[in-house]
């Protein structure tokens, strides 16, 4: 499962070079267990440049920015440039 996840996001790092590195991704597969008493989650998510990084280098991020986090910075930003100026 987590190879397919992987292949997910080379996929979207091979398909979308022309996308922003700030732009956020997220990748996720369930295996719903028919033998088993649970069913199996992959997933990952970040910024397109983090992925880029880790893909090319085959070392994990540092820091894996969530949704949440990259909403926030969105919101922040937004904010910046409707204040007025001094």
């Amino acid at each position: 499962m987590e190879d397919c996840v992987r292949e997910m996001l080379a996929g979207v790092v091979r398909r979308f070079t022309d996308l922003d590195g700030e732009s956020f991704v997220s990748a996720r597969q369930e295996n719903l267990e028919t033998i088993h008493q649970h069913n199996v989650v992959a997933e990952r998510h970040g910024l397109l440049a983090e992925l880029r990084a880790e893909i090319d280098t085959g070392t994990p991020s540092v820091h894996q920015t969530t949704l949440e986090e990259w909403l926030n910075a969105g919101a922040r930003a937004a904010g910046a440039a409707d204040a007025p100026s001094a």
